[in-house]
């Protein structure tokens, strides 16, 4: 039996490097990211790359983290007034200011 034979095709992504199949989840992927090994890296500041589009490499995780988010749809985290959500918090601090008025 194949893995992740059980998931719905929608939750699962390949990467585009070593093939790999992984569930579209923002840490597994994240994972891959630091330690595929099929992807090279030049310097120490490339520790991350994405292994969905190829197009971003950084070595701080918590902006390859967010940068995974567009990719998964993930969004963390909501506004406390509406059903506004975004991938990241200083968004939907900015989304707070503007549409509600809330003072920073």
């Amino acid at each position: 039996m194949r893995p992740y034979a059980n998931f719905p095709t929608e939750l699962i992504v390949t990467c585009m490097y070593c093939s790999k199949i992984l569930t579209y989840e923002t840490e597994t992927i994240m994972n891959h990211c630091k330690f595929c090994k099929a992807v090279s890296r030049p310097t120490k500041y490339q520790r991350y790359v994405c292994c969905l589009c190829s197009k971003y490499r950084h070595s701080d995780a918590s902006k390859m983290r967010s940068h995974i988010r567009t990719h998964t749809k993930d969004r963390p985290y909501k506004c406390f007034y509406c059903d506004y959500r975004s991938n990241e918090r200083s968004n939907v601090k900015a989304h707070m200011i503007r549409r509600h008025s809330v003072k920073p």
